[in-house]
């Protein structure tokens, strides 16, 4: 009987000179990707802000139906702000902040409109969004009030 043990090792691994370059290219690719979240947040800012603008138009819209009662959605530019509140301005349902970059200008339609207790605008027309790079239409229907926004 023979006791000795071959012991093969058939290790494959990587060495460190390997490992450091792998490494070195991921760091390249992440912080070149970096570079371009700037553009990308703002634009992300200026599309969330117009959702949550038609979001807050929609709620006063449907507070006027539920609590049957007017209620009024006005944008102060000075102020950088827009509001919502029931008719004589008892009570404010929606205030935000308008970003510093992005400016509302009055189209069709002045910077407030009413909705009566039905849900209907008093008018319909348009307000321009604009940002950076890109000019926004806002539209407001008569009738049933549908809202929508594209891009000019």
């Amino acid at each position: 009987m023979n006791n000795e043990m071959t012991i093969t090792s058939n290790e494959q691994g990587y060495t460190l000179s390997e490992m450091l370059l792998v490494l070195s290219i991921f760091m390249l690719i992440v912080s070149l990707s970096v570079g371009f979240l700037p553009g990308f947040s703002k634009s992300m800012e200026k599309q969330l802000f117009m959702d949550q603008m038609i979001d807050d138009l929609h709620y006063i819209q449907h507070y006027a139906m539920t609590h049957n009662m007017k209620t009024i959605f006005s944008i102060d530019t000075k102020n950088k702000k827009y509001y919502g509140f029931t008719d004589f301005k008892e009570k404010i349902l929606v205030q935000r902040s308008i970003p510093n970059d992005i400016k509302i200008e009055k189209g069709s339609l002045n910077l407030e409109i009413t909705f009566y207790q039905e849900g209907v605008p008093k008018m319909s027309g348009t307000w321009l969004i604009r940002a950076e790079n890109s000019v926004n239409k806002l539209t407001i229907y008569l009738g049933a009030g549908r809202m929508k926004i594209e891009k000019l």
